[in-house]
């Protein structure tokens, strides 16, 4: 398949320059393979350094580095990241599962 430029509908695009993404397995964080979804990790020189006074919840947040977004996401075959289900959490539910 040609590499396709720009936009591909239903894609949140591609990463932009200097900005690194890992699909992990979400129980073992191991590598995920291509076009199987697992947690999107995000590092670049726009992730945040960490909760300002929360140690805690920074260590919680990044994996080697990266962020870890807590969507389950995949990147497909020309490079797009496809969000398939995204990980809300909130102070009445603790965390609940919402479709994207």
């Amino acid at each position: 398949m040609a590499r396709t430029l720009g936009v591909q509908p239903g894609t949140a695009g591609r990463p932009l320059p200097n900005v690194s993404l890992r699909i992990v397995d979400p129980e073992t964080f191991a590598p995920s393979q291509r076009a199987k979804p697992g947690f999107l990790l995000v590092n670049g020189p726009s992730r945040m350094i960490g909760y300002l006074g929360d140690p805690e919840r920074t260590a919680q947040s990044l994996v080697d580095d990266y962020y870890s977004t807590g969507d389950l996401a995949y990147v497909d075959a020309d490079g797009f990241l496809k969000l398939s289900i995204a990980w809300r959490a909130s102070a009445k539910s603790r965390a609940k599962w919402c479709r994207t």
